[in-house]
């Protein structure tokens, strides 16, 4: 009486060899080692092919009875034997495809890893594996950040492609081809990129590559504000403010042969400086001190107070005193008719349309004329004779009611309030993150050694997760 049984997978269509012990395995379930499939062995069905030669499971249906009921799952290590009677175990290669040499279904005689009897767990158990396994290498990629060396932080982008690939192999069981490959990758980028961001919150380095962006930020708070206005309004902070003056005297430039590339050339290089007089060319800073020396002290104080005045109003920070000083000067008929142009009829599409004036126009002239003391210069003829009209056509309570919302504006603008401090706050917090998260996204491709290890990493990733990777 035969020793074994050979049988077919109905699923994946392996051969199976069960060894029988002199026991009858009809109408047992037995499991595929190859994909997991149970399924019975009956002595007539398809594809459960009887090859055993001389004697067939008929020939022992009698003795189901007295059958080990051990032998309803047949383990691959025990019951599953080859020609030469090696364990499954010690040469799972011989069956893990149909045919070595056609390579049915896509399989060759190669063992795939993860392809062991387990239960395909689908996308979600596919992203839910892989993002536990990504998720604990993005924490020590944030450690790493701590030591900022750059080619460790690089290389976790191998350990975590590593890790959420085997993590989806282990989801998928079965399961192979390019839908876990690819889960895997998209895990493994995602956990890449959290891991990266944290190393580059936590980095000491952070305020070397953000830190400059922060600098260039011009939301203080009033406090600082202050300290910057009192900094500027100190006798060499007048001077500088005189040198920038002079740095726009065309005339005073050519007699002393200074350029604006040596300007901006000494300004990229010295900026940073902390005193004030090693920012600017000294030639420059000597005819700025010569000019604020020329000065009577009552010039010089008067000079320091429109100065910190004209910083208040840039930064918003006015006094009472100057922000009423502020309304009185910008409410003036003048100044009402320059509003007007500006923002009534510059703005008033028909009216341009209908005197054929274009943005071009209203741009060019106002390039040219910008720094001219007669504000009507900085306007077309047209458009400030349209201004003149309009005002002049308000009745007294119009200009009254104009006035005094011109007058709500000016106030407005030059008054801190909380809602611009929040508006501060989180334009900073914006900006930080920002940095943060282009500095990780950067760290995908830079120096050369991250862009390796990224391509590593995802090459890692996608045979695990795909089950192509050979053992």
């Amino acid at each position: 009486m035969s020793e074994s049984l050979t049988v077919e997978c109905p699923d994946c269509a392996a051969t199976l060899k069960l060894n029988t012990k002199g026991r009858s395995l009809e109408g047992r379930r037995v499991r595929c080692p190859r994909c997991g499939t149970a399924f019975p062995v009956w002595s007539d069905s398809e594809p459960a092919d009887v090859m055993g030669g001389a004697g067939s499971p008929a020939d022992y249906a009698g003795d189901a009875d007295a059958a080990d009921p051990a032998a309803a799952v047949v383990r691959p290590e025990d019951s599953v034997r080859d020609d030469f009677g090696d364990d499954w175990s010690q040469d799972r290669a011989r069956y893990s495809g149909v045919s070595t040499a056609s390579g049915q279904d896509g399989v060759d005689s190669e063992f795939q890893f993860g392809s062991t009897a387990r239960k395909d767990l689908g996308f979600f158990g596919w992203v839910g594996f892989g993002l536990v396994a990504g998720l604990i290498c993005a924490g020590l990629t944030t450690l790493t950040g701590y030591t900022d060396l750059t080619l460790l932080i690089a290389g976790m982008a191998v350990v975590t492609g590593i890790a959420a690939g085997a993590a989806v192999r282990l989801a998928a069981g079965p399961k192979q081809g390019g839908a876990p490959g690819t889960t895997a990758v998209m895990v493994a980028l995602l956990c890449m990129l959290i891991g990266k961001v944290g190393a580059v919150y936590v980095s000491p380095e952070m305020n070397v590559i953000g830190g400059d962006i922060l600098d260039e930020v011009d939301f203080l708070s009033p406090e600082q504000m202050e300290a910057e206005i009192a900094e500027l309004t100190t006798e060499d902070g007048m001077i500088s403010g005189i040198a920038d003056e002079v740095e726009y005297d065309d005339e005073w430039l050519a007699e002393n042969e200074i350029t604006d590339d040596m300007i901006g050339e000494h300004w990229d290089q010295f900026s940073e400086e902390e005193t004030l007089s090693a920012r600017y060319l000294p030639k420059v800073w000597e005819e700025a001190s010569r000019r604020w020396y020329d000065m009577s002290p009552e010039e010089q104080q008067e000079s320091r107070q429109q100065r910190g005045a004209d910083l208040r109003s840039e930064y918003g920070i006015m006094t009472e005193q100057e922000i009423a000083d502020a309304v009185a000067e910008g409410t003036t008929e003048d100044e009402m008719i320059y509003y007007i142009a500006e923002w009534e009829v510059e703005e008033d599409p028909d009216w341009l349309a209908d005197n054929n004036i274009t943005e071009d126009q209203i741009y060019g002239r106002w390039n040219e004329a910008e720094d001219s003391s007669d504000p009507a210069q900085r306007f077309l003829p047209v458009v400030w004779k349209e201004a003149n009209r309009r005002w002049a056509a308000l009745s007294d309570k119009d200009r009254q009611q104009k006035i005094q919302e011109r007058a709500a504006e000016i106030r407005e603008e030059n008054t801190w309030t909380e809602e611009d401090a929040e508006f501060a706050d989180a334009a900073l917090d914006t900006i930080w993150v920002i940095a943060v998260v282009a500095t990780a996204i950067a760290g995908f491709f830079w120096p050369f050694g991250s862009l390796f290890c990224t391509i590593a990493g995802v090459a890692a990733a996608y045979r695990l997760g795909a089950g192509s990777l050979s053992a």
